[in-house]
């Protein structure tokens, strides 16, 4: 459904309030639905350059490029994911967490 309404190429992209307009949806139905036609094998694409925004790879180079993108988004939460997961192991038992101070980092 998403794909058949964007067009070819990055630099056409179709932000997303106007796709939102033309799909009739809110935004999480309609970053669902991208999500469902992407696990269904769709190569939909999406940028933050400019207005940002979807649209279909009208080029190799658009492909790597949003590979690329994504790669780095999923290393960076990754990363979140591992210190989370060291914190849980650190405070295993503690039902409640002393808040912490950062007045000491103040600048005087």
């Amino acid at each position: 459904m998403i794909k058949e309404l964007l067009p070819s190429g990055k630099d056409n992209a179709i932000p997303t309030t106007e796709l939102m307009k033309l799909c009739g949806m809110e935004r999480r139905q309609m970053t669902k639905l991208i999500h469902d036609e992407r696990a269904a094998g769709a190569a939909i694409c999406s940028t933050t350059a400019g207005a940002g925004g979807y649209y279909m790879p009208a080029s190799r180079q658009e492909v790597q490029e949003f590979l690329d993108s994504m790669e780095s988004r999923g290393s960076s939460i990754f990363s979140c994911i591992k210190v989370f997961r060291d914190y849980m192991r650190q405070i295993e038992g503690q039902e409640c967490l002393e808040p912490v101070s950062y007045t000491h980092l103040r600048a005087h």
